[in-house]
């Protein structure tokens, strides 16, 4: 995850990342004959949300009102556990349990 402040430039450097690490396994399937996409979400900590991301989600057709949503649901996991990290960090108590 990607600390936003103020910078752009994380985000791209994230993608970037995320492309480069699955790579291996993009090109596999592509050579097996699937037809292939490799793209990223990328969502910071703070809730900061990659404007990329709905050039992801168009070309994954997902419908306008349900992009909306997912948008939503994926910044609140995002400071959800954001948040969980930093109060663990502060008071070393657990906050999640497998």
């Amino acid at each position: 995850m990607p600390f936003e402040n103020h910078d752009l430039g994380v985000f791209a450097a994230a993608r970037a990342e995320k492309l480069r690490k699955y790579a291996d396994i993009f090109n596999k399937f592509n050579a097996d004959g699937y037809d292939t996409f490799l793209d990223a979400f990328i969502v910071g900590p703070l809730g900061g949300w990659d404007q990329e991301n709905d050039n992801v989600l168009r070309r994954l057709a997902i419908s306008v009102k349900y992009a909306a949503l997912m948008k939503k649901l994926m910044v609140a996991d995002a400071l959800k556990w954001s948040r969980d990290a930093y109060v663990e960090h502060i008071t070393a108590h657990r906050q999640y349990q497998a």
